[in-house]
């Protein structure tokens, strides 16, 4: 699947259309990205990754061990908790949107003096002199009320100015649920590569334990013809070297398969105690790599790619933030009004003739705000052009991993093959020699050698074969979740058309 540089930056373009409704125009590499201003239309669902995609390795044992990955992993823990998050966000963004209404009963006991009135100079001069009150003193009064209300608020939503507040909460809410996809995929990923290089390494280990004994039956026909003359004390020294090196290799090889062990623990939240658990368990071996890679596998499958889905939802969440501030040169329009009771005595509170309200609307429109509001416009713009590069490079790097496994899934095919006719023709040599042993002609150290140059092929047919279920991961990845159309894939193209 070939892809140059123009055809890319134009799916860039294809796939935010498709994903998000957005107009996102196409530059030449170099050139910058310079944004419409436009405001998103309604979001269409995107392909969703294929939930199984493991599955088609036909492995049993894989299938366990992945679902027991991603049915507890604390990395889709922190995922599901920011998506949590994202929710209670784009809910509260919400809200804005409609009138809040509150309820509330309040006291008031309070005094109030009557200073600077000559409340007492008046009742004086009329001959009604007050009661207890002396010529230096000051009137006062000691007063109960009670008040029960009801408060509404709410902008007018005029200029729709908090409506791209909501619709951005909503994008980062959609991006929160594409990096859980992704999250997910990654993890199963992760899970499948282990588990291969965990049967791998057991694989090679026997194998590596097998040279191992071989070489030290060589040693030991080797010393044996050193006793009787037949060779010399270097070849001994020589066998002897070998021996400790396969032993070596033996032991490295545990080591490898312990540690791919631990790092599945790891990913199941258990104790990395380097051995299978009573739930799981590694397979017989490793499984075939599957049907062939369809010829010019669909570049719209990248589509369906978490991390491309996320980009283009912060993308559109960067254009509402623009809109959003373009908006804060429109005049508000701020509405609040309360109804209630107010009186002295509790009990009166129900009585209507007590009835208190008020409406309070205004206009605030922003005068002069010494260019702030100018500034933030051009911030959020400059943000618009890096979330389109950002959702730029991440189209393109999805292209660069797929051509990559692509280009290296022939190689990979070519060089299992290859170690395949190795295996077998040193089977076939083994298998002679065996015979040549048999009827006179050979000896047993011919033989030795012969085995282990079987074993030491089926070895490297071990690696091949391991490095081609690698990359088959690497490209379900790649394509957002094996390469295979799924019912998502068929009903995305369906609501193109």
């Amino acid at each position: 699947m070939k892809v140059g540089p123009r055809t890319a930056l134009a799916a860039a373009c294809v796939l935010a259309s498709g994903c998000g409704g957005l107009r996102v125009p196409v530059a030449d590499p170099g050139v910058e990205f310079t944004p419409e201003p436009a405001a998103p239309a309604a979001t269409a669902s995107p392909a969703a990754p294929a939930a199984d995609w493991w599955t088609s390795f036909g492995d049993s044992a894989l299938d366990r061990v992945v679902e027991r990955a991603l049915s507890g992993n604390l990395t889709l823990r922190e995922a599901a908790a920011r998506l949590a998050q994202a929710a209670a966000d784009a809910g509260i963004a919400r809200s804005a949107l409609y009138p809040q209404v509150g309820a509330g009963v309040d006291r008031l006991q309070a005094r109030q003096a009557f200073i600077g009135l000559p409340i007492s100079d008046i009742a004086g001069s009329v001959g009604l002199p007050i009661p207890g009150l002396g010529e230096d003193e000051v009137l006062t009064t000691d007063f109960v009320r009670y008040g029960l209300s009801l408060d509404l608020t709410w902008e007018a939503n005029l200029w729709r100015a908090a409506t791209p507040r909501a619709r951005a909460a909503n994008a980062v809410m959609e991006a929160a649920v594409a990096e859980v996809a992704g999250a997910r995929v990654s993890l199963a990923g992760q899970a499948a590569r282990l588990y291969f290089l965990a049967v791998e390494a057991r694989e090679q280990a026997r194998i590596a334990e097998a040279i191992a004994a071989s070489q030290a039956e060589t040693v030991r026909w080797t010393r044996e013809r050193a006793r009787i003359g037949e060779a010399a004390l270097a070849e001994v020294n020589g066998a002897e070297a070998r021996l400790a090196e396969a032993r070596a290799a033996a032991a490295s090889r545990r080591q490898a398969r312990a540690a791919a062990v631990r790092g599945l623990e790891v990913l199941f939240t258990d104790y990395p105690d380097g051995e299978p658990g009573p739930d799981w368990e590694l397979g017989g071996g490793l499984p075939p790599a599957g049907s062939a890679v369809p010829a010019g596998a669909p570049a719209d499958l990248i589509s369906r790619r978490p991390d491309v889905a996320s980009a283009e939802r912060r993308l559109a969440m960067s254009k509402e933030f623009t809109e959003m501030a373009r908006r804060a040169r429109y005049p508000q329009f701020p509405l609040t009004s309360s109804v209630g009771t107010a009186s002295t005595r509790l009990r009166q509170l129900v009585n209507g003739d007590f009835s208190v309200w008020s409406l309070i609307a205004r206009i605030a429109a922003p005068v002069f705000q010494g260019g702030r509001i100018r500034a933030q416009i051009r911030q959020e713009e400059a943000r618009d052009r890096e979330a389109l590069a950002v959702y730029a490079r991440t189209v393109l790097t999805a292209y660069q991993e797929v051509e990559a496994a692509l280009s290296a899934e022939e190689s990979l095919q070519e060089m299992e093959s290859r170690s395949a006719e190795a295996l077998s023709a040193s089977r076939r040599a083994l298998s002679r020699t065996r015979s040549q042993r048999l009827g006179g002609f050979g000896t047993r150290l011919m033989e030795l050698e012969a085995e282990r140059a079987v074993l030491m092929a089926e070895s490297g047919h071990l690696s091949q074969v391991r490095a081609r279920l690698d990359n088959r991961v690497n490209l379900s990845l790649a394509l957002g979740g094996g390469f295979e159309r799924t019912a998502g894939d068929e009903t995305a193209d369906a609501g193109e058309r």
